[in-house]
């Protein structure tokens, strides 16, 4: 397949295939794509798409899920594996934002979707958020290409040394301890018959006699054994990705060593390359930007809210203030045997004036739920203040997380002592600590029977504002303790959990000069104890 390069006064334009059965739709999408400065291709049926694909690889392409025939999702599916090659984004077009119809977009393989009639402005944005991640990929990809090819040249040269100072021990041994990778030499059972230094994740640097296959993952022994397979039945080098132990992340490569004459190859080198950061850098970086999109949408959404809302606030306020008015000027006698919808003058009067009442109030709390959102969304700017109110942070995430509270137990004890002195911090990321906690202490609760308790009080010895959350949940098992604050370590995994909370809460507790204090064990919950140093200056005295 020809990729397409379309170009417009001296700029690449992308291409964007159209695929939609309505005629009018088409054109109306094809006429405000090429408005916004895309290039555009149409196509009424799955197999004018097709057509159109065998000729010419698309930036991105938006199908209509209600196309005729195979229908919009199998062709999405088609699509997705039979350009395996070409990494093709696909915005499905459903007609409800629906969860079925949202699984079955996601399921297909689409990227994305919007919902019909088209917002122009939500296509547009969809449109640029994916060209953008797409741009990013090919940037990384290609980035990654040339360290490929810079660390293939390393290796290469690695291994000529090597086999030119093998039989030199002395040499051999200067030049392997100096290098910043693991270097060992294993028999054909993976046994290890001499290493350089420790292995990443590894502490013990007495591993002569130990087997390779014993200190890996269970996932990872059969990729290992593959290459070692290979290595000594067909003498091939191979080099591949695994997780190692404690959560690491290895580039290994196996490499067949010089034998004399046609005997059997006896011996092999590995050599390991610790690629934990890097690796933890990119799911992070994936992470976050995730987490920017969702913040966006956030703030969207608020917006959206908060309008309809003050309609309703303003509207209320007045009908509080007319009924008021209008009790004052009813005559109750008049009215006193008169019934409506089976109630009395007097119920209703007492009903209508608490219904108004409560309008009101939840209207209220639907605006400092929307402004907290507001808040959340916004870029965070990592200045620490020196005037932030612990009970405001711990106010605001109760409010966004009511929903959750109201989900996972019947109700939350909070006992915050009063006159706290502010401390030093930055209100944005002390929130998301404190998000990330009572998330893992209601998911923690095994029926909405249990409790959490969140409590805060002033600590005069240490001049620190103590915050405690403490559950009746399953408790944390103590092989899980010392793991858990560790990057992408997560025992949630099959629920979306991706192993960032409590290392960004830990990240971002450091740089308050804080620390979170863990005691747990299981069937007896757990404790997370967070100190946080007050304004210097203060007199320690409580008001």
């Amino acid at each position: 397949m020809q990729h397409q390069d379309v170009r417009g006064k001296g700029q690449m334009k992308s291409l964007i295939l159209v695929v939609d059965s309505d005629t009018d739709s088409c054109q109306a999408i094809g006429q405000f794509l090429e408005s916004s400065g895309y290039e555009v291709v149409n196509a009424e049926s799955d197999e004018m798409a097709f057509r159109v694909l065998s000729n010419v690889s698309p930036a991105v392409i938006i199908l209509d899920a209600n196309i005729p025939e195979a229908g919009g999702f199998e062709t999405c599916s088609k699509i997705q594996n039979w350009f395996t090659d070409n990494d093709i984004p696909v915005i499905m077009m459903i007609p409800l934002e629906s969860a079925e119809s949202v699984d079955q977009t996601f399921s297909s393989g689409a990227q994305d979707y919007i919902t019909k009639p088209v917002n122009w402005r939500a296509l547009e944005h969809r449109l640029k958020m994916i060209l953008e991640r797409k741009a990013m990929a090919n940037t990384l990809h290609n980035k990654h290409e040339e360290m490929e090819v810079h660390t293939q040249d390393r290796r290469r040269e690695q291994v000529r040394a090597t086999e030119d100072l093998f039989f030199s021990e002395e040499k051999f041994r200067i030049l392997v301890e100096s290098a910043p990778d693991t270097i060992l030499v294993m028999d054909e059972k993976g046994k290890i018959l001499f290493i350089n230094h420790s292995l990443p994740g590894q502490d013990d640097n007495n591993m002569m006699g130990t087997c390779v296959l014993d200190i890996l993952p269970e996932q990872s022994k059969s990729r290992f054994e593959l290459a070692v397979n290979r290595l000594f039945t067909q003498e091939k080098s191979d080099s591949f990705l695994i997780v190692g132990p404690s959560s690491t992340w290895w580039k290994v490569r196996a490499i067949p060593l010089q034998k004399r004459s046609n005997a059997p190859l006896q011996s092999a080198m590995i050599i390991v390359a610790d690629k934990t950061e890097k690796h933890n850098i990119q799911t992070k970086a994936m992470q976050n930007a995730r987490l920017a999109t969702i913040g966006t949408l956030a703030a969207s959404i608020a917006h959206e809210v908060n309008n309809p809302n003050n309609a309703i606030l303003l509207q209320a306020s007045w009908l509080v203030k007319v009924w008021q008015k209008m009790q004052m000027h009813t005559d109750e006698e008049q009215y006193a045997n008169v019934a409506i919808e089976g109630y009395s003058y007097q119920e209703v009067k007492k009903r209508g004036s608490e219904f108004l009442a409560n309008i009101v109030s939840n209207s209220r709390r639907i605006g400092t739920i929307v402004s907290d959102l507001k808040r959340m969304s916004r870029p965070n700017n990592s200045v620490l203040q020196d005037d932030v109110q612990i009970k405001q942070v711990l106010d605001s995430t109760l409010s966004i997380l009511s929903n959750q509270i109201h989900r996972y137990c019947k109700n939350i004890a909070v006992d915050v002592e009063e006159g706290l002195p502010n401390i030093i911090g930055n209100l944005q990321q002390l929130e998301q600590v404190f998000i990330n906690l009572l998330l893992n202490a209601l998911q923690a609760l095994p029926d909405r029977e249990r409790k959490v308790m969140v409590r805060a009080w002033y600590e005069k010895d240490t001049e620190n504002v103590v915050v405690s959350v403490e559950d009746d949940g399953v408790g944390i098992p103590e092989e899980h303790l010392e793991k858990i604050a560790q990057p992408f370590f997560t025992t949630k995994l099959d629920k979306g959990g991706t192993g960032l909370g409590l290392s960004i809460c830990q990240s971002i507790l450091s740089k308050h000069n804080s620390h979170m204090y863990i005691n747990s064990a299981p069937q007896r919950g757990t404790t997370v104890r967070v100190n946080l140093p007050i304004v210097k200056g203060h007199s320690g005295e409580m008001p």
